[in-house]
């Protein structure tokens, strides 16, 4: 009767690591930072792999310098630019897509 209590109690455990565990089946590759020059677009080369669902692909700015409005032109797009960097400073980019499984991102500077 023991054996079969700790068998149940490892199968539950097991089953809850699944279910709430990081679980993907994609992965997501923002690329590398670079500079880039004041007056300059930003170019974001981005790379997804795996069971990446259509159209969850996206860019967002995860931060940027006080005082800046800078967008990213078509940020459901891997590769894709922002419009020009009028203020100097650490630009932080995110790429995300929804997975089969999950979900996966990667942060770029």
């Amino acid at each position: 009767m023991q054996l079969l209590r700790n068998s149940f109690i490892c199968l539950f455990s097991l089953c809850l690591i699944q279910l709430f565990g990081q679980t993907t089946n994609c992965t997501v590759n923002a690329g590398t930072g670079l500079e880039v020059c004041q007056g300059n677009p930003i170019q974001l080369f981005g790379n997804v792999a795996g069971e990446v669902l259509l159209n969850t692909v996206k860019w967002e700015i995860v931060s940027q310098p006080p005082g800046s409005d800078l967008q990213i032109l078509n940020d459901q797009s891997l590769r894709t630019s922002t419009s020009e960097t009028m203020i100097v400073g650490e630009y932080i980019f995110r790429l995300s897509a929804d997975c089969e499984l999950g979900s996966a991102s990667q942060e770029v500077s």
